[in-house]
C-alpha cells in the first residue's frame, strides 16, 4: 500500500478512501457511480491487490483493497457507535412525533405541540397545480397536495377531514 501511495504522489494523483463499503453500494465517495468497482471489490479483490482501470463518470480510477472485514457482526467501534446513536435518536424522535399526533386533537392543538415548526392557516385559493401556498411563501404545495389527496381518498385520518371541511 505504501508503494501505491508513493507512486500516486509522484504522479500528482489523488487518493480517496472509502471505508466500510457495503456490497450493495452504488457510489464510491466523491467519484460517482462506482458499481463496477464495488463488484470487483467483493468478487475478485484481495488485500493489497491493485485493480485494473475503471472508468467512473469522467475519471479513470484504480482501486486497492486495504482491508477485509470478517463475516458476521462488525466490531463495536466509534464509527459504529455513531451510526447506532443517529439511528436510535431518529427512532425516538419518530415515536415522540407519532405520540403527539395521535388522538383527536384539532389542527391548532397539534400546531401547539410543535412550536416553530407547524403553522395552521387557511386559504380559499389553493390550487393543486400551484407550487407555493397563497398564504405562505415557504409551503411546498405539490407534496402537501399529494399527501392530502391520498389521505382524503382513504378517508382514514381525522386531520384530513378537518383540513378539507
Amino acid at each position: 500500500m505504501e508503494e501505491f501511495k508513493e507512486r500516486a504522489k509522484a504522479q500528482n494523483l489523488n487518493i480517496y478512501d472509502s471505508n466500510n463499503t457495503p456490497s450493495n453500494e452504488r457510489y464510491v465517495g466523491q467519484l460517482g457511480d462506482g458499481r463496477e468497482m464495488i463488484t470487483w471489490l467483493f468478487r475478485e479483490a484481495k488485500v493489497g491487490k491493485v485493480s485494473n482501470v475503471f472508468t467512473l463518470d469522467r475519471d479513470y480510477t484504480v482501486a486497492v483493497m486495504t482491508s477485509k472485514a470478517d463475516e458476521g457482526y462488525r466490531p463495536l467501534d466509534d464509527a459504529l457507535k455513531a451510526e447506532i446513536t443517529v439511528f436510535v435518536k431518529k427512532e425516538k424522535q419518530g415515536k415522540e412525533i407519532i405520540s403527539k399526533l395521535s388522538g383527536d386533537a384539532s389542527l391548532d392543538d397539534l400546531a401547539k405541540a410543535f412550536p416553530g415548526d407547524a403553522v395552521v392557516s387557511s386559504s380559499s385559493d389553493v390550487k393543486l397545480n400551484a407550487h407555493r401556498s397563497p398564504t405562505s411563501a415557504t409551503t411546498q404545495l405539490p407534496s402537501a397536495s399529494r399527501s392530502l389527496l391520498k389521505m382524503a381518498n382513504a378517508r382514514s385520518h381525522s386531520l384530513v377531514r378537518v383540513a378539507l371541511q
